[in-house]
């Protein structure tokens, strides 16, 4: 007996089913298809920003679940994905011979030059306060942590099937810090083409005045984020963030990935004014991480 399938709400009174291939249905033709015998329907309610996981995408590697039991990876770990790449390395002596394989997960590591978060959680509580603004300018940058636009009909399109998914989690590795870690869904019929003839990039519009997202700009060497509102899953109740991570990822195409701590400022220099309750100030121009941290 094969799984279950799966889907997740991205808006519009459209879902994404759990194969990156497969287009967004509708509500009512998704409801349509449990008249057949064998096919019924549960809806679960789940934490704002949870939905792709639970629903499509168990382990957040970007390929849905049914696109790797197709595939013949696992879907709950993030570690095994179609097309993933290894090294194996063999140690041996006089008695023992031992082979290490490791698999890293694709990502382009790229420089930030500005990050904000905001919440409100003194009342009286105004959830319209909720606020992200991020931006990426590359252009100086080593070509292995360039933003280079996925060629409009490829498989980084986020015109196309898979939409593109936005990741931001506390990076910080400090014991009893945050663990936030939301995905936010950017589904494909917000997305429309840059440029005349030749696509020089794309541009995300929300329709939700509640956010979570409002615009998303990606050209060459440059990536804009805006969104928050009451739809903003990522919140600063905590007296601190330490440093927040973000993904991006249009399509099946590899994710863009930034790790920024707070600012520091002041004498003596300190985070303490720019990371606190309800405001978090990334570090300007933070340089590409050494690596892409996981979500806890």
């Amino acid at each position: 007996m094969r799984p279950p399938r799966g889907a997740v709400y991205v808006g519009n009174n459209n879902f994404q089913p759990d194969r990156n291939s497969d287009a967004v249905i509708s509500k009512t033709a998704l409801r349509n298809l449990a008249a057949a015998n064998g096919q019924e329907q549960v809806y679960t309610c789940v934490p704002p920003g949870s939905g792709i996981r639970i629903g499509v995408d168990r382990d957040l590697d970007g390929f849905f679940d049914r696109t790797e039991l197709d595939q013949g990876t696992n879907p709950a770990d993030p570690a095994s994905f179609p097309g993933a790449g290894s090294t194996t390395t063999t140690t041996t002596s006089t008695t023992t011979s031992t082979t290490v394989t490791t698999t890293t997960i694709p990502v382009v590591l790229i420089s930030t030059r500005s990050f904000t978060l905001r919440d409100d959680n003194v009342a009286p509580v105004a959830l319209s306060h909720r606020k992200i603004s991020y931006h990426s300018a590359t252009k100086l940058d080593a070509a292995a942590n360039r933003i280079v636009v996925p060629p409009g009909g490829s498989s980084g399109d986020p015109r196309g099937a898979a939409g593109a998914t936005l990741t931001v989690y506390n990076s910080n590795p400090a014991p009893g810090s945050p663990a936030d870690d939301y995905v936010i869904a950017l589904p494909s019929t917000g997305w429309t083409a840059l440029g005349a003839g030749t696509v020089t990039g794309y541009l995300f519009r929300g329709t939700d005045p509640n956010g979570p997202i409002s615009r998303i700009t990606v050209k060459a060497d440059s990536i804009t984020i805006r969104g928050g509102r009451a739809n903003w899953p990522y919140t600063l109740n905590e007296p601190s963030q330490g440093r927040v991570a973000l993904r991006l990822k249009l399509g099946n195409a590899t994710p863009w990935c930034a790790d920024v701590p707070a600012k520091v400022g002041g004498n003596p220099p300190s985070t303490a004014h720019n990371d606190t309750q309800d405001k978090f100030f990334g570090q300007p121009k933070t340089p590409p991480p050494a690596a892409c941290p996981v979500p806890k």
